[in-house]
């Protein structure tokens, strides 16, 4: 079945893609994940990625400031962990 990119990202199959490869890695490096993700704070690729290891820099220097929609960069990406 083939789905919209919408579509997949409200189900967060994206964001779990992301999680996947970046675990399978070899190596422990340091990861840095940016991008133009279109979705806000409740949006469930966004809260998959948040109950990652991954460290959403916005979200933790602004830990107070509003939940935020997808027009205003909703995560802070880049993430690192």
């Amino acid at each position: 079945m083939t789905t919209s990119s919408q579509e997949s990202r409200e189900k967060g199959e994206g964001s779990e893609l992301i999680l996947d490869r970046i675990a399978s890695r070899a190596h422990d490096d340091p990861v840095v994940l940016m991008g133009d993700f279109n979705a806000g704070e409740a949006n469930p690729a966004i809260t998959s990625l948040s109950r990652s290891d991954l460290i959403p820099f916005y979200r933790s220097l602004h830990p107070d400031d509003p939940p935020s929609g997808p027009s205003a960069a909703s995560m802070g990406p880049p993430m690192a962990r």
